[in-house]
């Protein structure tokens, strides 16, 4: 998927790119991509080439290579890096309303005030200060403090997969979802959660979402959020003992276990036995299933009697008191399967 090469006709581009020499952000190719200028020489760029992003537009990252540029689609390139252009005023200085010495003053800025760099041409500067407000100074009047930061891509996961990034820390895609990407490597898309943890996501599980940048915090998704929490604390729990009637304190049975789980990561409190439980939530096919459910079997003949945590991959986490331990296992083995009653889906906001 995304290896055969594309070739577009193209023509290098002659800009007027204003002096911005240490002003790009960077990006990688997430693919192969190549193009031809109007001579019909081709340029090639391979898979995870690290590129200078000059200029962007809607659909298009203008990119510099040995002095040339190119427009090359979005699509192929994730940006990882940009270029935070604040400069400081060395002393008092005038802002004007053009570049040049006949400019009229619209702004005054202290010694020692941060602005940002829009553009330069000449000894000129476009600058924006405070509250956004605009205008021109001489270059000279300020240090450079610029600097790169990462940029987090948004990503849109395309499939239901719980990631392990080979430690303690699960990520849970929920098809539909909104993702952060901070880098690409590997083939591999690198996402992070609202704890800086870093997964290796296979590229084929994520669409870029083009049409927005991850800003802040507040675009973690709630329910990626709490379902990483809680698919982490089931597996932190495996290999505890088994205890009729308890919830952590010497081990658990199945409903202690969920309880518990539920109650310590995201303060739900759910009812304490299996038959209770599956009266909470909201119904969910077996072919729907999400990490976080609760999957309900009737193991004794007689009705629900038994509830584990479903985490993906048709796995559950469950008290076993037939293994007498917490376990993983599988919820379409033969046992499991001819035993399956229903499921409830308990965190449902996005």
């Amino acid at each position: 998927m995304g290896k055969k090469r594309r070739s577009f006709i193209a023509t290098i581009l002659i800009l007027v790119m204003f002096s911005s020499i240490g002003f790009a952000d960077t990006g990688i190719f997430i693919k192969n991509f190549s193009l031809s200028d109007k001579n019909g020489i081709k340029e090639n760029f391979s898979q995870e080439e690290v590129v200078d992003i000059e200029e962007e537009s809607k659909g298009l990252y203008t990119i510099k290579k040995d002095s040339n540029f190119y427009e090359v689609p979005k699509e192929y390139i994730l940006k990882t890096k940009k270029i935070n252009k604040n400069y400081k005023a060395i002393d008092k200085t005038n802002l004007l309303d053009k570049p040049n010495s006949d400019g009229r003053v619209i702004g005054e800025l202290k010694s020692g005030e941060i602005v940002t760099l829009i553009s330069s041409s000449g000894e000129y500067g476009l600058f924006a200060g405070k509250n956004f407000n605009k205008g021109y100074a001489k270059m000279k009047f300020f240090k450079d403090e610029s600097f790169k930061e990462d940029y987090i891509s948004c990503g849109i996961s395309t499939v239901n997969k719980t990631i392990n990034n080979g430690g303690k820390c699960f990520y849970i895609l929920v098809k539909g979802d909104i993702v952060p990407i901070k880098e690409f490597r590997n083939n591999k898309f690198i996402v992070i959660d609202e704890f800086e943890n870093e997964f290796q996501v296979p590229k084929d599980y994520i669409k870029l979402d083009r049409g927005r940048e991850f800003a802040s915090r507040n675009m973690f998704s709630r329910r990626t959020s709490s379902l990483n929490k809680l698919i982490s604390s089931a597996h932190a729990v495996v290999g505890s003992p088994y205890v009729s009637g308890d919830i952590g304190e010497k081990g658990y049975d199945c409903s202690g276990l969920t309880f518990s789980i539920y109650k310590n990561s995201l303060g739900i409190k759910l009812p304490r036995s299996s038959r209770d439980q599956v009266g909470v939530g909201v119904p969910v096919k077996k072919s729907e299933l999400l990490p976080g459910d609760l999957v309900f079997f009737n193991t004794s003949g007689k009705g629900i009697s038994h509830v584990g945590l479903y985490i993906g991959d048709q796995q559950m986490i469950h008290a076993s008191s037939g293994s007498k331990k917490v376990e993983r296992a599988n919820i379409n083995s033969k046992y499991y399967a001819s035993r399956y009653v229903t499921a409830r889906r308990i965190v449902t906001n996005k």
